[in-house]
């Protein structure tokens, strides 16, 4: 504690940690440790990209590296339906279900293909 008290200590931590210096110094510190540890997005789409082209990985590995990269990129979009009971009030006499609002969706959709 550089030979001061605890309590001493403590403050002097305290007020250090409020010097601009001494926070720039302890973020480029943590950047530098991090850097090596964590892949950036260009990192991973590289990786994807090469277990997707190397014809010495199982095909099935191959088709999964593909996936991914489509979902990075935004290539497709998965589908989540989600169904409840709660009813929607569109004003004055119109009620409907959500559950209901959906197949009445649909079937304008199927009628109109």
């Amino acid at each position: 504690m550089a030979g001061y008290s605890q309590k001493t200590a403590y403050s002097k931590w305290q007020e250090n940690l409020k010097k601009p210096e001494i926070q720039q110094a302890i973020h480029e510190r943590e950047q530098s440790r991090l850097n090596g540890l964590i892949d950036t997005r260009d990192e991973r789409l590289t990786f994807l990209t090469g277990v997707m082209r190397d014809t010495k990985h199982d095909i099935k590995n191959r088709l999964r590296a593909c996936e991914l990269l489509d979902k990075a990129e935004g290539d497709f979009l998965e589908r989540v339906e989600v169904k409840t009971q709660e009813t929607l009030d569109l004003g004055g006499e119109i009620k409907l279900s959500l559950l209901e609002l959906e197949k009445t969706a649909r079937s304008g959709i199927k009628q109109t293909e």
